[in-house]
């Protein structure tokens, strides 16, 4: 999935309200304001619009790296499920940043027929991030749209957002990771082919290639998502040293699959980590550790 351009955006049907943000992970306090979307927009009779970016703007201002935590598909995805069909991704390149705020305000109202516009109150936007909350309230009544504004959501006293999310799931630490997204992690991919050393050795796994750009490394229990349903499986993520070494892959037994599911599309949910990866003596010693991983992972389950 590709975003579009500005210019390569068709006009809705009707009048909108828009949120606007880059929404990476689709954590609890987005779902929050997805909610306040829905039922401002019924309220008023507007239709409800997301309008989200990519890349970061980090990446494209020179910033940070700031490594995504989903990819746009499963970003868009994820919106559609809190309920919000209209879902636009807009390329975020260097002219895009030029944009000044009232350029941008035009764009949203010209382009996106906006009525009204839904944001955080740290809300910044514009070149140089020039634009605000204020900045939006003093203009809103000449240019004929309304500002709803939502405070800074909290959970256990912290504030939520993407980049404490990212920094947990860099670290590792899968399982604190859970609670903050309303869900487990997860990467999406599609099964490609391998070396085939898991069959040899009849433990079968699928090679996954994925656009993920966040891959916690060690041997995970996960639950794989594929054909509409959900399977228990054991996902190795790193360089596999006693096999092989070199590159990092990502490779997932799925407990009681016997089918071929090659070319097909996977989504891995990251539920708790057994152990990190090692390097064994030799392939023995590696089954039977594979073994004992599938059978915690069945306990799990």
């Amino acid at each position: 999935m590709e975003a579009k351009k500005i210019e390569d955006i068709k006009k809705p049907e009707n009048s909108t309200l828009i949120t606007v943000g880059v929404f990476d992970g689709i954590h609890l306090a987005h779902k929050k304001i997805f909610k306040e979307l829905l039922k401002i927009s019924q309220e008023k009779k507007l239709l409800p619009l997301v309008l989200t970016f990519y890349p970061h703007p980090d990446k494209v201002l020179g910033k940070a790296e700031t490594p995504l935590i989903q990819t746009l598909l499963q970003r868009v995805r994820k919106i559609r499920e809190e309920g919000i069909e209209n879902v636009i991704a807009v390329k975020f390149d260097r002219e895009f940043s030029e944009l000044t705020p009232e350029d941008f305000v035009f764009f949203l109202i010209k382009k996106l027929r906006m009525k009204g516009i839904l944001v955080g109150e740290n809300f910044r936007f514009g070149k140089g991030m020039t634009g605000n909350t204020d900045f939006l309230k003093k203009i809103s009544d000449k240019m004929g749209f309304n500002v709803f504004v939502m405070k800074i959501f909290e959970l256990d006293g912290k504030r939520l957002s993407s980049s404490l999310i990212r920094k947990i799931l860099l670290e590792g630490r899968i399982e604190e990771a859970t609670p903050l997204l309303g869900r487990p992690y997860s990467i999406l991919g599609k099964v490609i082919k391998g070396l085939g050393l898991g069959k040899i050795m009849g433990i079968p796994t699928a090679n996954i290639q994925t656009e993920n750009e966040i891959l916690p490394e060690g041997v995970f229990i996960t639950k794989a998502f594929l054909r509409g349903k959900n399977f228990p499986s054991v996902t190795n993520v790193g360089i596999a040293p006693t096999l092989k070494g070199g590159e990092k892959t990502v490779e997932t037994h799925i407990i009681g699959l016997k089918e071929e599911i090659l070319n097909e599309e996977i989504e891995l949910f990251f539920l708790k980590k057994i152990r990190d990866e090692i390097k064994f003596k030799n392939k023995e010693e590696l089954k039977k550790r594979i073994i004992e991983d599938i059978e915690i992972a069945k306990n799990y389950f």
